[in-house]
């Protein structure tokens, strides 16, 4: 969702004060019948992110389109490796729009038909938070010998500019409110600004089939301070019980963690 809503606003299509008519919680739209958690009519751009509408979502997606839209997927560096320093990563998978089905313009918005590991989400995160540029993540700082003599030094490295400075600045204060009174505010801190976005997504059924209903991944990635950035984190639960969503869960470890 803040993929669809960056690349929204940077290419134009909608301001923070724009209004989506959010369909009062269902919409039926091609095959499918699209829900949202809680019913709502009509919300600003700002607040489809803050209450997490999958309808608003969906329709800022439709606005921006499906070349666009896949643009920023692999601007924020999805479907693709990060280049961290450690064996094995995964590069997760996105579906270009040549292979997209007839409800992939209302599932990829969202973030359905997308897979994706931890460490990429926190990277696109980070992507508002530093100003709008994608930068190569790494674990180890530097290699010294006995002697004290640096051997090897990572340092970061830019590998593109994503988002204009003006919007990730925007998308900031619209995540800052995620967190002061949206879905996220579980993960406030006391006399420190945070923002994020909370996640729910229903697990993949065996053989690939179809989402469940009754498994999901629950998250939240966030990043403070607000106002000057300079820690951003990803808290993912899997199949957490009985309660799932990622407010409620995954939230309030990002809180006693950051802090």
């Amino acid at each position: 969702k803040i993929v669809t809503a960056s690349g929204a606003l940077n290419e134009g299509v909608v301001t923070p004060a724009t209004t989506i008519y959010c369909e009062n919680g269902k919409w039926n739209w091609g095959l499918k019948v699209l829900h949202d958690v809680h019913s709502y009519g009509t919300l600003t751009m700002t607040d489809v992110v803050v209450k997490s509408s999958n309808i608003g979502t969906v329709k800022m997606g439709l606005k921006l389109g499906p070349q666009k839209l896949q643009k920023y997927i692999q601007g924020f560096g999805f479907g693709t490796w990060t280049g961290v320093d450690l064996p094995g990563e995964d590069p997760g998978y996105t579906r270009p729009p040549s292979q997209w089905s007839r409800t992939s313009p209302y599932n990829i918005p969202m973030g359905q038909e997308v897979m994706v590991t931890a460490l990429q989400m926190v990277t696109a995160m980070s992507v508002i938070a530093n100003g709008g540029y994608l930068v190569k993540p790494y674990i180890v700082a530097k290699i010294q010998d006995p002697a004290g003599v640096t051997i090897k030094e990572n340092k970061p490295v830019v590998k593109r500019q994503v988002l204009k400075p003006e919007v990730a600045a925007a998308m900031r204060q619209i995540l800052t409110k995620v967190v002061d009174e949206g879905t996220g505010t579980k993960a406030k801190i006391p006399d420190i600004s945070a923002g994020g976005k909370t996640g729910t997504a229903q697990k993949i059924l065996p053989g690939g089939k179809g989402y469940s209903h009754s498994a999901f991944m629950s998250s939240f990635i966030g990043f403070a301070p607000s106002d000057n950035p300079r820690y951003a984190m990803v808290v993912v639960l899997d199949e957490a019980r009985p309660l799932y969503y990622g407010g409620t869960v995954a939230a309030p470890v990002f809180k006693e963690v950051i802090a």
